[in-house]
């Protein structure tokens, strides 16, 4: 399984092969993109007649992070001037919900309450630092890949998510990437791996997929028995599945008789693409 931790840059890319056993290996340099957390903030924020309010950002962050023993008198003192900013936005030129739209919890909170009112649950267990949430979010949903570039290219976390959310708002129905016929729904979405429900897995010939796990679809059928042969799942046998109208490779049918669940499929993300009902370039 592979895990986004940190964008990059491709300078140069080199192609290796070696005929003997038909090994191609695609070698590159890279370089190493930073986020800019702070980028989307407007400087206003900061322009206000108090000047601790920057300085209790600061401390209470640090507090928060490092589960300081701190009293409750010292606490509130400590974080007087940042309570007087949550409470109202007086203190700048935005209102209280312009400000919401730069803190990082509730930024995180909402995420998680889209992610389960489109999926039905909270698909894998998402990390507390923001930065890492934002890659862990891309990582667990099938966005295509031009998509998925774009979100690459943003290089404010805060506005990374809010582009995924505006994203996954306006999905519904995942389709095949060649006909567009319908082959399942968003809420059918589920995980079998602790990774989330879109994990990588490698086939014996090297071939890595990236697989959505879902419990239901459209428009598909069958080719070959069931097979436990290098399955990646132990317990389940496997058949291939096919789009019922182009005859496109989607994935697999995993089936068993004595686990839970006993049937579910594996679409492989290239084969799909997902209607989005509004475009989320505005966002």
């Amino acid at each position: 399984t592979t895990v986004g931790r940190q964008r990059v840059r491709i300078l140069k890319e080199t192609l290796f092969k070696y005929p003997p056993i038909s090994l191609r290996l695609l070698v590159g340099m890279v370089v190493a993109i930073p986020d800019d957390p702070l980028q989307e903030i407007p400087h206003h924020i900061f322009s206000c007649p108090d000047p601790l309010l920057r300085s209790a950002f600061s401390a209470a962050q640090f507090v928060r992070e490092n589960n300081l023993d701190v009293s409750k008198q010292e606490t509130k003192r400590l974080l007087k001037p940042y309570t007087r900013f949550k409470r109202s936005g007086t203190l700048t030129a935005f209102n209280r919900h312009t400000l919401r739209l730069f803190e990082e919890d509730e930024l995180m909170q909402r995420a998680k309450s889209l992610l389960i009112e489109k999926l039905g649950q909270l698909p894998c267990e998402l990390p507390n630092d923001f930065t890492s949430f934002t890659y862990k979010f891309a990582g667990s949903l099938p966005f295509i890949n031009e998509v998925l570039l774009s979100i690459l290219r943003i290089d404010s976390p805060h506005q990374r998510l809010r582009f995924m959310m505006e994203c996954l708002s306006n999905m519904s129905d995942l389709q095949c990437a060649t006909c567009e016929s319908v082959i399942t729904n968003s809420k059918y979405i589920f995980s079998m791996s602790q990774e989330g429900p879109l994990t990588n897995y490698i086939n014996p010939h090297g071939i890595v997929h990236d697989t959505l796990t879902v419990t239901d679809v459209l428009n598909t059928r069958l080719v070959g028995r069931p097979t436990s042969e290098y399955s990646w799942f132990p317990g389940y046998k496997w058949t291939t599945l096919y789009c019922g109208h182009c005859d496109q490779h989607l994935g697999w049918k995993f089936q068993a008789s004595k686990l839970i669940p006993q049937l579910f499929f594996g679409l492989t993300r290239k084969s799909l693409r997902w209607q989005i009902q509004n475009s989320c370039d505005n966002i």
